[in-house]
C-alpha cells in the first residue's frame, strides 16, 4: 500500500481499493478524439475494453472516494 494513504482511509475502504481480485487490468491514457475509435479497434479485436473515466485538471482532493 502506498504510504501517503497509510492512516487517511478506513480499512474497509482500502480492502475495497487494493481488492486483489480487480487487481491486474490494463488501464490507458488516449486522447478525447481517439477513446471511441480505440475501445471499438479493442472489442473488435477480442479484448474486453470500455472507457471508464477521463483525466481532469488536478484540484483538491486529489482523491475522493464516493
Amino acid at each position: 500500500m502506498p504510504g501517503w494513504l497509510r492512516g487517511r482511509v478506513a480499512e474497509e475502504i482500502k480492502a475495497i481499493l487494493f481488492d486483489p481480485q480487480t487487481a491486474g487490468g490494463l488501464l490507458l491514457s488516449v486522447a478525447r478524439k481517439d477513446t471511441e475509435a480505440l475501445v471499438a479497434a479493442l472489442q473488435a479485436a477480442g479484448v474486453p475494453a470500455v472507457e471508464i473515466g477521463e483525466v481532469l485538471p488536478s484540484s483538491k482532493p486529489l482523491i475522493q472516494i464516493r
